[in-house]
């Protein structure tokens, strides 16, 4: 069910609990959530408020509401279900969050609604390789050690290391290998920082954005399109035309 202008059977206001749905385009576990809420105003005398958080004022709405339940604007997830003084953050599956949200449901219709605050959180994660692990049964070097290994397949990061490897292979100054090692390890620090910190924080800040999504779409298509265009013209061959030969001689020496 996609919310549009058109009236839907969770967007008629209507007698009974009201639960707020907040969503964004695009994200597929919203659209994942969408089909439960559907059943819940089926069998329990309630009606959903969708509200669209891409706009600015539905997004002010949404800040005040996680405010009022003591949750923080860097605990967002999406889709957020708030009723009851009670919010849920983020979709896994019917049997997971979907059992959370209808128990406190069938709560708060009953007059028994929890204490203000955030639904049970999710307490376990699903990674590649690792499978399945339980978040509270692993301390935090723990984790960032089980992190690590599973970021440390980085596709991107994989080729650069092969690259650096091969490098250094052929240099024979311990000064340089440690030049170059240790700015790739500083670099890779440097910009991880940066992905934990200003570019989560930047997209806090922006929102999830249908224009940004386009924006950033667009210039992988293009960044794709020139790629694809230097490996017909050079037929395959690996050419760096960085500087001329003089000038790369200068930077491997």
């Amino acid at each position: 069910l996609l919310f549009t202008g058109q009236e839907s059977a969770m967007s008629i206001p209507g007698e009974g609990l009201e639960v707020h749905f907040f969503y964004v385009s695009g994200c597929s576990p919203c659209e994942e959530q969408k089909p439960f809420n559907e059943e819940l105003v089926h069998k329990y005398p309630i009606h959903f408020t969708p509200h669209d958080a891409t706009n600015s004022e539905e997004r002010a709405l949404l800040t005040q509401m996680l405010a009022d339940v003591g949750i923080k604007g860097k605990q967002l997830q999406f889709p957020a279900t708030i009723f009851g003084g009670q919010a849920f953050l983020g979709w896994k599956s019917a049997e997971t969050t979907g059992k959370e949200i209808e128990k406190t449901l069938q709560e708060c219709l009953a007059g028994i609604c929890p204490e203000t605050g955030r639904g049970e959180p999710e307490d376990e994660a699903t990674l590649p390789i690792v499978g399945k692990i339980k978040l509270s049964d692993y301390s935090l070097p723990g984790l960032a050690v089980i992190l690590g290994l599973v970021d440390g397949f980085n596709p991107c990061a994989m080729w650069v290391l092969a690259y650096l490897i091969s490098l250094i292979m052929t240099l024979k100054d311990k000064r340089r290998i440690w030049l170059l090692v240790g700015s790739f390890v500083f670099a890779s620090g440097v910009l991880y920082f940066l992905f934990m910190t200003a570019w989560l924080n930047a997209f806090l800040l922006i929102g999830y954005y249908k224009p940004v999504t386009i924006v950033i779409g667009l210039a992988a298509l293009g960044a794709g399109t020139l790629n694809i265009r230097e490996f017909i013209r050079t037929k395959g061959a690996i050419v760096c035309e960085v500087g001329d030969e003089e000038s790369r001689k200068k930077t491997l020496r």
